[in-house]
């Protein structure tokens, strides 16, 4: 019985839905509620991505360069494939979720900035030479410069919408 309900109804909501525009979301997209769900459901996806970077499992004592390069690059797989998933988020035009999706942005760079540095945090011996720390100083700061680009678009994007700042709250999320 529940199921030919559900048909029915699911039969009624296309009835009364006009044909989409495009199949592919764009940068002009309507705000519609299709658009807004559509744009939600893209960022969940976007979220599962952003669980897989925090799975990406760092090394505290590589035992080697070569160990600190496989984890670089793991790192950096992972977090390009979040911020692509949340960069098209953005195509459905949704002012909320665009919003949204550039925090999530600018977070996955400082996580993956963070990240970098974490490989030689933990590290009890023996000590970091100044050189190494140097060099991953100078290899966190860009990413993390980056960070900061994407969180000021999107309060850009925000006052340019008429998004209150209570929704920057809503979007905060612990460090990775």
């Amino acid at each position: 019985m529940r199921w030919l309900g559900a048909i029915a109804g699911l039969a009624l909501a296309f009835t009364f839905m006009p044909p989409p525009v495009s199949a592919q979301p764009t940068a002009t997209s309507s705000s519609g509620w299709r658009t807004a769900a559509s744009a939600a459901l893209a960022f969940g996806h976007a979220e599962g991505k952003a669980a897989a970077l925090m799975l990406v499992a760092i090394p505290t004592a590589p035992a080697s360069q070569y160990a600190v390069k496989v984890a670089l690059e793991r790192l950096d797989r992972a977090a390009t494939d979040a911020r692509a998933s949340y960069a098209a988020v953005e195509l459905y035009g949704s002012p909320y979720w665009t919003v949204a999706a550039e925090v999530r942005v600018g977070d996955m760079f400082a996580c993956q900035a963070e990240r970098t540095l974490a490989i030689f945090r933990a590290r009890r011996a023996p000590p970091i030479p100044a050189a190494i720390a140097e060099a991953l100083a100078g290899l966190a700061d860009p990413i993390r410069n980056r960070a900061i680009v994407h969180w000021d678009l999107a309060a850009a994007v925000a006052r340019r919408s008429g998004i209150p700042d209570h929704w920057f709250v809503l979007l905060s999320r612990p460090g990775c």
